[in-house]
């Protein structure tokens, strides 16, 4: 029961902050308002988004509050925790033995949750993040105005503007695109209203790509279920 309670647990936090995504735009329908498409963005700027191992960390602002991803993708296994900046709670797939484990960062542990043939891990969500975050602009380029090169995390992007006006909603959003790997590294978009306004973004502030692997959590203590 205790096993299952934490994952249930764990879930609802996962959804909880899924909801800050909500700032992320939806496809402009066809309204009063015309939609130009403008199409600055040309893909052959970029070099890749078929990255297979690396690690980041992902910061969510929206109404005042800010919220972690960590992620790891690597030829063991793969991670995600989310939380503060210094408490994260998230799940752990060892492919070496099928472990799957429940990892916390405050206390530094790992809980062994299943292994071998009776391991359920689904990387889903780590999926998910990927898709929807860093490579879900492209439904969106072909309303992208270039808006110059920024540098976010220390490496260099190029700056897409994204906006669009429905149903009395004003809505401007830039996206920065990382040169090198071509997934975005970071997202803002201002919403009005008549008389009230909106702010919100993300931004990957950590960013390793290549030789990643687990560690340090696959060394943490590892604590029992019961």
């Amino acid at each position: 029961m205790r096993k299952k309670a934490i994952i249930i647990l764990l879930s609802l936090l996962l959804v909880m902050v899924m909801g800050c995504k909500t700032s992320e735009p939806e496809t402009p329908e066809s309204t009063d308002d015309e939609q130009v498409q403008i199409d600055d963005y040309n893909p052959e700027d970029f070099t890749t988004t078929d990255i297979q191992n690396y690690s980041l960390t992902l910061m969510i602002t929206a109404n005042g509050d800010q919220t972690y991803y960590t992620i790891i993708e690597c030829d063991i296994g793969w991670a995600y925790l989310v939380g503060s900046l210094d408490a994260e709670t998230g799940y752990m797939y060892v492919i070496d033995g099928a472990k799957y484990y429940l990892i916390d960062s405050s206390s530094q542990t790992i809980m062994l949750i299943s292994e071998g043939d009776d391991s359920v891990a689904d990387p889903g969500t780590v999926n998910d993040i990927f898709d929807s975050f860093l490579i879900g602009f492209e439904d969106y380029t072909q309303y992208f105005v270039n808006d110059g090169t920024a540098t976010v995390s220390g490496r260099e992007c190029i700056v897409y503007e994204f906006t669009y006006s429905t149903n009395g909603t004003d809505m401007t959003a830039k996206y920065y695109i990382d040169k090198t790997v071509g997934i975005a590294l970071k997202y803002e978009i201002e919403t009005s209203s008549f008389e009230t306004s909106d702010m919100a973004s993300w931004e990957v502030t950590e960013l390793h790509i290549d030789n990643q692997d687990l560690t340090p959590y696959i060394d943490w203590e590892i604590t029992s279920m019961y």
